[in-house]
């Protein structure tokens, strides 16, 4: 972590400057630039409807700060791959069914295996807001793999966001839409390249205890393959 993030801020990338690892009561512990601000899911959390003015501003600035990780090229970090990682926690996950497990393996095996910088758990919460524009924080899951994944990961997250808080239902979908059509016009990106690794990032997700989302993302596995 400690690497990627020296390499993602030495890139010019929005995220914290480094500091050293430091020993605090027996636990090593990263050190990182104080970045205050609020969170864009904090300014989300506050809206009253999915037309207000923060939706359409931060929306591209989330999309745009993505594509700049993504962008940036071979940053010459060594990192957990993607695909492996991912393949580790299907295997272990014990609610999905022997044969759910192969299907998605299966799915898996035939995605795209690359060495680019994902950010690994890419959403709203760790989005911070800074007079120099967006910090992305909590760079715990960096992983080398395809940024389809990452980009896959962070509308799944929105949806389960959405579906924890339906108060803000309208306002995701309208936040997802225009993430995702900004980063498409950035990167050359399609949907359908989203929508291959859908049924991976869900079975992935549903290794954490999230109960109110365990229907939906079983629904959404056996759909996506």
């Amino acid at each position: 972590i400690q690497q990627a993030g020296k390499a993602l801020y030495a890139a010019g990338l929005p995220v914290p400057a480094v500091g050293e690892l430091v020993e605090i009561e027996g636990q090593y512990c990263q050190v990182y630039d104080r970045n205050q601000g609020r969170t864009f899911a904090d300014e989300l959390l506050t809206i009253s409807g999915p037309e207000e003015e923060c939706v359409g501003r931060l929306a591209p600035l989330f999309a745009e700060a993505h594509a700049k990780i993504h962008l940036a090229g071979d940053l010459g970090v060594d990192l957990p791959k993607q695909k492996e990682h991912f393949a580790e926690i299907i295997k272990s996950n014990s609610a999905l069914s022997s044969e759910m497990k192969s299907a998605v393996l299966e799915r898996l095996a035939h995605l795209p295996e690359r060495n680019i910088v994902c950010h690994g758990d890419y959403h709203p919460f760790n989005i911070l807001q800074s007079p120099e524009g967006p910090i992305i924080i909590d760079w715990s899951g960096v992983q080398l793999g395809d940024p389809m994944a990452d980009v896959a990961w962070a509308v799944m997250l929105c949806e389960g966001f959405r579906r924890m808080m339906p108060e803000i239902d309208e306002a995701v979908v309208r936040f997802t839409k225009i993430y995702l059509e900004r980063y498409f016009a950035l990167t050359g990106a399609v949907y359908e390249q989203i929508e291959a690794w859908w049924p991976v990032v869900c079975a992935v997700r549903l290794a954490d205890p999230v109960p109110e989302l365990y229907d939906w993302l079983l629904e959404e596995i056996k759909a996506g393959l």
